[in-house]
């Protein structure tokens, strides 16, 4: 189930490989994409959720030192009532390989609970291999 959250992200990682160069001064926009409904376990409360999020990828090329920046906007909501509140993603492609991470805070404005998911992730070819994924609950109740 983390594992999906995780390939979300790596999935928007590989999106911008495969676009065309965008030009220098402005990165070329992908998207918006939908990745679920999918299901995890709630990390404040222990019950089952659906997640569901949406991203858009940017890809920007043309730097000295011929690397590539991609980055993604996200967007999401559970039906368990949580909001993602605040989520980005980076990625680097350059000589050494291809590499991105993540951190996304969601909120639950019914109980006030706040859970965060952040990853780190490389790409292999054209597949997304997970370095590290983290799901923790970083505050509870309308005090939090």
């Amino acid at each position: 189930m983390r594992r999906t959250l995780m390939l979300a992200a790596a999935a928007a990682m590989l999106i911008g490989l495969l676009a065309a160069p965008a030009a220098a001064d402005r990165p070329a926009e992908f998207g918006p994409f939908t990745n679920g409904p999918f299901p995890e376990i709630d990390p404040c409360t222990g019950g089952d959720m659906f997640v569901t999020i949406n991203f858009t990828v940017f890809v920007h090329e043309g730097h000295k030192n011929n690397f590539v920046i991609r980055f993604g906007e996200r967007s999401g909501s559970t039906d368990t009532g949580y909001v993602l509140i605040g989520g980005h993603e980076n990625g680097r492609d350059n000589k050494n390989g291809e590499s991105g991470s993540f951190k996304d805070v969601w909120r639950n404005p019914d109980t006030g609970d706040k859970m965060q998911a952040s990853g780190k992730f490389r790409i292999v070819g054209n597949s997304p291999e997970i370095d590290s994924f983290d799901l923790r609950c970083v505050g509870g109740g309308p005090a939090a």
